[in-house]
């Protein structure tokens, strides 16, 4: 009777579990459709309607939808221009781990634009969001190196930042190319050698 009794237990147990997994997975389906709905009514310029669509969604933890209101914000779309409440907002999803957000807090930091301007935190939110591959922090980090701002400078470290934002599928990456080829003729063809097996190290296997 006790095996039975386990037995119906764990099986309890395990349809439960089953459950909320479903329920889980449903409401990470819906708030994607809602999203991709302000991202609709954003690409209409009806930011306005974009922002309403984002804003319970982002009150609910959502990441993405946290750092589009920045970007609204940061821009003065639908909203009036508020460079601060783009900072809070990109603040919130940035501490989360959420790459886009922390390039845009890094910039944020980088131009003074609603917060006291600190190269160093631009410096540390850069190296997050471009720990993850986000291409634009890549590239800003590789402007970093290349000039010696806050760091010293360091251009194989420059090379391998421009060499990976330049496989970015952003519109960064021609950008990032030409600086990249804008550095060869000042590496020696050791550093060159090192810039490239650094690149190489750095990308996923």
């Amino acid at each position: 009777m006790l095996h039975i009794r386990r037995h119906l237990f764990m099986l309890k147990l395990g349809l439960a579990i089953a459950l909320a997994l479903i329920i889980a997975a449903s409401t990470a389906t819906a708030q994607t459709s809602q999203f991709e709905k302000g991202i609709e009514a954003a690409h209409r310029g009806e930011y306005a309607l974009a922002i309403e669509i984002w804003r319970p969604l982002a009150d609910s933890g959502d990441l993405k939808a946290q750092t589009y209101i920045g970007l609204m914000y940061d821009n003065g779309w639908g909203v009036p221009q508020d460079y601060a409440e783009a900072h809070r907002w990109f603040l919130r999803a940035a501490e989360k781990g959420y790459a886009k957000a922390q390039y845009h807090l890094a910039f944020s930091y980088h131009q003074g634009r609603g917060v006291q301007r600190s190269q160093t935190e631009a410096l540390k939110w850069y190296n997050l969001a471009a720990a993850q591959g986000n291409g634009p922090a890549q590239y800003n980090l590789g402007r970093i190196y290349a000039h010696g701002l806050v760091v010293r400078r360091d251009l194989v470290e420059a090379y391998k930042w421009l060499a990976l934002a330049a496989e970015d599928p952003s519109s960064i990456a021609p950008l990032a190319a030409r600086d990249r080829d804008l550095l060869v003729p000042k590496l020696t063809p050791e550093q060159l050698e090192v810039a490239e097996q650094r690149v190489k190290d750095w990308r996923p296997t």
